[in-house]
């Protein structure tokens, strides 16, 4: 049998694919590298319908750029995109923008003063083809209503992100209130508001913006007394809203949904006020309902700050309302989080299944407990997570006795010396709790030592499913042989899948497991795979 090659060079690739190719690279390395290669790329960059995307985000070599490669091909630049100030205001002393660049569609302006800017954007206004624009500030105490006013003079603009700096104290906040004229409508349908704003500012924005799609505001608040205004406006084709950072009263957050949120399918919120009605899981049922039918997206976070003592309130009693068949049948999950500073309450329709999640990693969890675990069995939690670096283990365990309805454990930073003391000096406390538990899938980040799976194995006999981590194929082929041959002991009664992650997994790994198995005699009826870096092995099926 002859076989022969054929030997495939740069040549040999098609027009298109080098066109593809050129899609991913800086305009100005495909010109410098390209250009005087050769007479097919000579002929290929000269077709007019390629375009050039340019990324400065260095002075080597720019003026030759600007006068050789960009001045000569302003007009099929497609994009441009500046690190910062200086680099901006060298490429202006040659190449200014304007009506020479007819075919610009994004333009990314990053860290410049506001007077530069509003400079600089009514010299874009010529720019009749830009769709997507993008500007980073580099104070956060602007007017930023001048901006959005000439920011709405452009006709064809899309897609629009101002970025302004985080204000620390909002009592610094000077309010320059937005003055709208009624008769400027923009074309914008995709809004970023990467700064602090106001809800006098935030209406009046939306009200020049009829065709907006999807809206993201960092922060919303409230600077003074507000006193609803009868702004008649409408964003009929609003269909995505997040608020990363909202610090209104639940009634002020309500009266702008009312305005907006009609057609949304997609409504991220955070909140960080001391209103408790935003735990209110029926008036959440009632402005979704009426006010946002459409919605399928929905994630919800309220934090409380956490002191050294609880306030339970009327709205804590009542939280077992987010588990009644409106938020079942949508399967919207509820999740509890204990931080060292928060306590945070979220509605999450991002999850696979009906679970609720109770996640801690606080060294205020004890004193914690001993307030709320009145209501822990309202909440029918099913899934716990614990951090044992910021929680101490016995804490952990206690906790277990706690959640009855518990079917998932999630473990991170586990200590085995800590674990062997516990088993040792608690024994009964852990039997105890062992005994009435009905955890059956265990999560440990990382496995490290026999005793951190003895001591998982004695506290969750019912288990299932482990997954973990390795750090190496070693380890990996160690802990597999330990587990298989304390299985043949009942020491794991019940496991029968394990879900194990190693860096960089490849086939060959699974190669290997599957001859360990087989010539040790492991197992007998079983099926690994490997999906990523995660190789799956169950037995008993």
């Amino acid at each position: 049998m002859s076989v022969s090659y054929r030997r495939t060079t740069i040549e040999n690739l098609s027009n298109e694919l080098f066109y593809e190719i050129f899609d991913y690279l800086d305009g100005c390395d495909i010109l410098n590298g390209f250009s005087k290669l050769n007479s097919r790329f000579q002929y290929l960059l000269s077709n007019p319908s390629v375009s050039f995307k340019i990324n400065l985000i260095t002075s080597t070599n720019l003026e030759h750029n600007c006068r050789t490669n960009i001045l000569p091909n302003s007009s099929r630049i497609r994009s441009l995109k500046f690190a910062d100030e200086f680099l901006l205001d060298s490429f202006l002393s040659i190449c200014p923008l304007n009506q020479t660049f007819e075919n610009l569609r994004q333009l990314h302006l990053n860290s410049l003063p506001a007077y530069k800017l509003t400079v600089l954007l009514i010299d874009c206004l010529s720019l009749t083809n830009l769709v997507s624009l993008t500007c980073s500030l580099t104070s956060c105490f602007v007017d930023v209503s001048y901006i959005y006013r000439l920011i709405f003079r452009f006709r064809t603009l899309k897609i629009f992100q101002l970025s302004l700096p985080l204000i620390e104290d909002l009592d610094d906040f000077e309010q320059a209130l937005f003055v709208v004229d009624k008769h400027q409508f923009s074309s914008i349908e995709h809004l970023k508001i990467d700064h602090c704003c106001t809800i006098d500012d935030f209406l009046s924005i939306l009200s020049c913006l009829p065709n907006l799609k999807s809206l993201s505001c960092q922060t919303l608040f409230q600077a003074n007394e507000y006193v609803e205004k009868h702004v008649h406006f409408s964003v009929p084709n609003l269909t995505s809203l997040i608020i990363e950072k909202c610090l209104l009263k639940f009634d002020l957050l309500e009266m702008i949904l009312n305005k907006i949120a009609r057609n949304l399918k997609r409504f991220r919120i955070v909140i960080r006020h001391d209103d408790f009605t935003y735990l209110d899981a029926q008036r959440w049922q009632t402005i979704i309902c009426q006010t946002m039918p459409n919605l399928k997206n929905f994630r919800m976070k309220y934090y409380e700050y956490f002191q050294d003592q609880f306030k339970q309130s009327s709205f804590h009693k009542l939280l077992d309302r987010f588990f009644s068949s409106f938020w079942h049948d949508k399967n919207w999950i509820f999740n509890l989080e204990l931080t060292n500073n928060d306590l945070i309450y979220s509605i999450d329709s991002s999850a696979s299944s009906f679970d609720t999640h109770y996640h801690c990693s606080s060294s205020h969890a004890e004193t914690f407990h001993e307030y709320f675990s009145t209501i822990f069995a309202l909440l029918n939690i099913t899934c716990l997570s614990i951090d044992c670096s910021k929680v101490p283990l016995l804490i952990c365990v206690k906790l277990l006795r706690l959640l009855p309805n518990l079917h998932s454990l999630k473990i991170s930073s586990l200590c085995s010396t800590e674990a062997k003391r516990l088993s040792t000096e608690k024994s009964k406390i852990l039997q105890s709790i062992a005994f009435n538990n009905k955890i059956i899938n265990v999560h440990l980040d990382e496995l490290l030592d026999f005793g951190q799976i003895q001591f998982l194995v004695t506290l969750c006999p019912s288990m299932e499913l482990f997954r973990t981590s390795f750090r190496n194929l070693i380890d990996l082929q160690l802990y597999l042989q330990w587990i298989f041959t304390k299985q043949s002991t009942n020491l794991f009664p019940r496991l029968d899948k394990l879900i194990l992650s190693i860096l960089h997994a490849t086939n060959q790994i699974v190669d290997n497991l599957v001859n360990l198995i087989e010539f040790q005699k492991l197992l007998f009826n079983y099926r690994i795979q490997r999906l990523g870096d995660q190789i799956s092995l169950s037995w008993n099926l």
